[in-house]
């Protein structure tokens, strides 16, 4: 069986080979259509496998194809690698780096978070989202080194007698407390009577409020507004008249106005002539002859 492989392709190995470099260029060519590559950055970053799975939601949708330093170092930059050829999400999704403890292992993953005010633009190639690590409490402890240990171990002790000291500051006010109530027993009972009584008597108002109001009561103290309504509506009907009445008078006494100028001063002239004959015959007659002078028409002159 060996000796006809070799037979077979020390005959064909030219055609082999070039059907070899045909599949991987066609998985190759389909990996660059079907698939999206985008860029995660991470401004702190701790170790993690270069290869991590991607997950979305719980599921795995990727995985972590090459991981880079920008050109300043000052990121960590991980080249995500995501399977479906239908993504719909949007551009300013994010990034978290996880640990997932299986058993006495640990494992990275990459879990993308959507976002909670959603971008029009949707992800696609050469697209860059920002990322965020996680840090497992076993791994911070034990990367510490001893002087940041013993600082932590101080600040729990100062903590601890902070505790003690605000412990013993509230035992304190609750006995003060526990002693003002019993010295005040007394006073507390008589007040919780007291006001027991007035709920008591502000319930007995209540009800005679209640029973003294009655339907009846309610339904006259209704028609008497009906009526006292419709008795302001007829005064204000009585009123509109007498204004019209009022105006149309204005009016007639408007137009009459113009014939009483007229005949005042026609009175007024005969007033005048009746003045100037008077004191014509008045002068006439302090004249000799001045009757007969009136009698043969003598002019009367003022």
């Amino acid at each position: 069986m060996k000796k006809f492989i070799r037979n077979i392709w020390a005959k064909h190995k030219l055609i082999l080979a070039l059907v070899i470099i045909l599949i991987t260029c066609l998985v190759i060519f389909y990996k660059m259509v079907m698939y999206t590559y985008i860029t995660v950055r991470f401004k702190e970053a701790r170790p993690f496998h270069h290869h991590a799975p991607v997950y979305y939601k719980g599921h795995k949708i990727g995985k972590i194809s090459h991981v880079r330093h920008s050109k300043d170092y000052q990121y960590t930059l991980a080249k995500l690698v995501i399977y479906p050829h239908d993504l719909n999400l949007p551009e300013n999704i994010s990034a978290k780096l996880k640990i997932i403890k299986r058993g006495r292992f640990e494992k990275d993953y990459v879990d993308l978070i959507y976002p909670q005010n959603p971008t029009p633009i949707r992800l696609k190639n050469k697209s860059v989202i920002e990322g965020t690590t996680t840090i497992d409490a076993h791994s911070y402890f034990s990367s510490l080194d001893t002087a940041n240990l013993e600082a932590m171990q101080k600040n729990a002790s100062d903590t601890l007698a902070n505790l003690e000291s605000s412990t013993a500051g509230l035992n304190e006010l609750l006995s003060m407390v526990n002693s003002i109530v019993e010295e005040n027993r007394e006073n507390i009972n008589l007040s919780a009577k007291n006001l027991a009584a007035a709920s008591l008597n502000t319930n007995a108002l209540t009800t005679r409020i209640d029973k003294a109001i009655t339907q009846e009561k309610l339904q006259a103290v209704l028609d008497n507004i009906d009526a006292a309504s419709t008795n302001v509506k007829s005064i204000t009907q009585t009123f509109t008249g007498v204004s019209e009445n009022l105006g149309g008078t204005t009016g007639a006494i408007g137009q009459s106005m113009p014939m009483l100028e007229c005949a005042l001063a026609n009175a007024t002239a005969i007033s005048a002539n009746l003045r100037e004959i008077t004191t014509g015959i008045k002068c006439t007659m302090k004249k000799p002859f001045g009757g007969l002078r009136i009698l043969f028409g003598k002019s009367i002159t003022k």
